[in-house]
């Protein structure tokens, strides 16, 4: 009798579990997974090279424009260590996300969002900061800090991510409604193969009181 309440509980249900399969792909990106084959990919940090790895917290304990300036040089030792190019996207928890935004004001680099393919980003110096939960990072990480991951998303020298045609890594395909009624069921479509063609394409620090 309420077709409008149908469809609204419909799009709810489809958000829930595509947030649901977002952070499931994320926490086996970040951590892998102990039962996979040691020859196949098995999470960030068994792939990631040491070197590419910055343990010692960058400290962003109270920020004032001395302190915001100390930790962006820190971070950008860490932008560096990527080869053969600039990092495009960053990978944190929400803390970071909030932290590495707070760091972009005191220095005042650009806009506060930046659009991705007609998506709204809070981003770090130009890099859009894509936010997981917090579980999608291990423990041990957790434990030194708030981890931050900067990595080269390219087809060349970076993580490959096999994705529809269309460019869209999940691609929602809503029921459609008649009279009430379901008269086309909906779908959800996801293809994400995280494929390392160089670890040196992503480099990780942690933010917090060094």
């Amino acid at each position: 009798t309420q077709p409008g309440s149908v469809a609204n509980w419909t799009e709810q249900q489809i958000a829930q579990k595509l947030n649901a399969i977002t952070n499931s792909f994320a926490k086996y990106f970040m951590q892998g997974d102990s039962s996979t084959d040691p020859k196949q990919f098995d999470g960030l940090n068994k792939k990631i090279v040491s070197s590419q790895v910055f343990s010692t917290p960058i400290d962003v304990s109270v920020l004032d424009d001395a302190k915001a300036l100390q930790a962006e040089v820190a971070i950008n030792k860490v932008i560096a260590a990527i080869h053969p190019k600039r990092p495009n996207v960053v990978i944190t928890t929400y803390e970071g996300k909030a932290i590495l935004s707070a760091l972009n004001s005191y220095r005042h680099r650009g806009t506060d969002v930046i659009d991705v393919n007609g998506q709204a980003y809070d981003q770090y110096m130009g890099m859009p900061i894509i936010a997981v939960t917090d579980d999608c990072f291990a423990e041990s990480d957790k434990q030194i800090g708030t981890p931050v991951v900067f990595a080269l998303f390219d087809e060349m020298d970076g993580v490959r991510v096999s994705i529809p045609m269309d460019g869209e890594i999940v691609k929602i395909l809503p029921p459609k409604f008649e009279n009430g009624k379901v008269v086309e069921r909906g779908a959800c479509e996801m293809a994400c193969a995280p494929l390392f063609a160089n670890p040196f394409a992503v480099a990780k620090c942690y933010l917090g009181e060094s």
